[in-house]
């Protein structure tokens, strides 16, 4: 990837040889946009970022939040190393990756994930946990409120 106008192009080169020497290269790339990005970051169910220098050019979801935490971990780890961080209240395994390790403007990728859906998901399921022994509970609660049955006196047995 380049960084041209501040905007990150992906790139891909190709060398035009005639026999054995080198007579030009081919350099196809295209813009990094929003669009992109957002495809990428849906796809694989993640908070994804393109970080230039000390900002987030690019970001998905696009919020604060997510600017935030992409740049509390991109600026402060060396690309390849995954790391496991605390932000809002929910816990995140991230990554960063560096584009262009040559380039001045330092372009990196940042990755996060959210290692477990929060409780409160499942605050709504929570009362399943206790509906199986209260179901026990009421049946045999019914079951001793029942009146026991008298046998039938037939004619001339006594009682």
């Amino acid at each position: 990837s380049w960084v041209i106008g501040g905007k990150i192009i992906d790139v891909s080169t190709m060398a035009m040889r005639f026999n054995a020497t080198v007579i030009g290269y081919l350099v196809v790339g295209q813009a990094v946009d929003e669009g992109l990005v957002k495809n990428a970051a849906e796809g694989a169910g993640v908070d994804l970022g393109l970080v230039l220098g000390n900002d987030v050019a690019l970001g998905w979801p696009d919020n604060e939040r997510t600017r935030t935490l992409l740049l509390s971990f991109a600026k402060d780890t060396p690309g390849g190393k995954p790391r496991v961080i605390e932000s809002g209240g929910d816990t995140y395994t991230t990554s960063v990756a560096e584009l262009d390790e040559g380039a001045q403007s330092h372009p990196r990728i940042a990755v996060a994930r959210v290692l477990a859906p929060t409780i409160q998901n499942f605050q709504t399921l929570r009362w399943l946990l206790w509906a199986a022994p209260v179901l026990v509970a009421l049946a045999v609660l019914l079951s001793f409120m029942r009146p026991m049955p008298r046998p039938i006196a037939r004619p001339g047995e006594p009682e």
